[in-house]
């Protein structure tokens, strides 16, 4: 029988759903996988994971006739999400970026039909260790422990800048994606495309967040060439951690060539340290000292984020999940998601509201 789980995510059950449960499901994906993988392989376990706004995440058990396990992560769409929704892309980016140094699950295969499980999928390897929620209070008090020892923060510095600094363009070039973008365009599209989703959003978070948008507009900075593999999302959440070290890189699906200053301010913001409604000490992910970070950051990469520059980028960064977040709770009010996380979401928004106002008024609290 295929093992249920229940997440314990905003402590709402989360068991698998009926057609992901079936027999037929279960023998099409054991198909399906002992095809790709060039061996016979039994299902012995498929267990839904907690968390995942824009995906959903599978832990396969396999056994192969000799015995040798096997356990696989899969990546899979979902109708009605909050940010990018093409599969296809993250998958070309994952293989772009693999080989390069960055650490990151290894890639299995991508099934674009979507007729195998009702959703099209990336199996790729499960890779063992803790993903800490900085939300939390065991999260926080993971990272509070892993920097009193001192080797966690360093090391997810360095694993950035590798990021930054992997040669991955011709890759993807080859692949049909994002050739001949430049710093200057991506942070135009990055701009005029959150701006966009926010002034669209028929549940809107107001007019403070609209003159946000403008001063990232009128106050865009000089472009800082040439472009940088980039992230999109670097926050705690995002890695997987085993002794103390980053083992991998997650959730890939806003990745691409940009400039690299959009994921330095992101993991600058507020809310990615784990602010919710109260203040919080200013960190990076909930790690690090912010400056302590950027001194790091530009030791191991050679690039300097100024003040300004932190403050733009940091703001930037904040509307982003604005406009990630009104995309969610627009699906669950519309009735396109039955997900009640996403209502969740309007609970932390005034707070990022509050972090564009303090940044506008008196930058950074370091």
């Amino acid at each position: 029988m295929i093992a249920t789980v229940t997440s314990s995510t905003s402590g709402i059950s989360s068991r698998l759903t009926e057609a992901e449960a079936s027999n037929e499901t279960r023998a099409q994906l054991q198909e399906y996988l002992s095809k790709r993988l060039g061996e016979e392989l039994q299902v012995e376990e498929l267990e839904r994971m907690e968390g995942g706004w824009s995906r959903q995440t599978h832990r396969v058990r396999l056994r192969s006739r000799t015995g040798a396990e096997l356990t696989l992560c899969l990546r899979s769409e979902v109708a009605a999400g909050v940010s990018e929704r093409n599969l296809e892309r993250e998958w070309r980016i994952m293989q772009a970026v693999a080989g390069t140094g960055v650490p990151m699950p290894g890639l299995y295969c991508f099934e674009h039909t979507g007729e195998v499980t009702g959703n099209r999928f990336i199996a790729m390897e499960w890779v063992a260790g803790t993903v800490p929620n900085p939300w939390r209070r065991s999260g926080k008090q993971f990272l509070s422990a892993a920097d009193q020892r001192g080797g966690l923060g360093p090391d997810w510095v360095r694993a950035i800048a590798r990021l930054h600094s992997a040669t991955v363009g011709e890759r993807l070039a080859g692949a049909g994606l994002d050739e001949g973008v430049t710093a200057a365009e991506f942070l135009r599209r990055e701009v005029g495309r959150w701006s966009a989703r926010i002034e669209g959003a028929a549940n809107h978070p107001g007019a403070l967040v609209v003159e946000g948008c403008r001063w990232l507009t009128d106050n865009m900075p000089p472009a800082h060439d040439p472009v940088s593999a980039v992230h999109g999302d670097l926050r705690m959440g995002n890695f997987v951690i085993l002794e103390d070290r980053i083992a991998a890189f997650l959730d890939w699906e806003m990745a691409g060539l940009g400039d690299w200053r959009a994921d330095i301010g992101y993991c600058l913001m507020p809310y990615n340290g784990g602010k919710l409604l109260k203040p919080t000490p200013a960190t990076a992910g909930g790690l690090l000292h912010p400056q302590a970070f950027l001194d790091l950051y530009e030791s191991e990469s050679g690039h300097r984020l100024g003040r300004e520059e932190a403050v733009y980028f940091m703001v930037l960064g904040t509307v982003k999940m604005i406009a990630i977040f009104c995309t969610g709770i627009d699906e669950y009010t519309a009735g396109r998601s039955a997900d009640p996380r996403l209502a969740w979401l309007s609970i932390p928004l005034a707070g990022l509201v509050e972090d564009i106002d303090r940044l506008l008024a008196s930058g950074p609290s370091w």
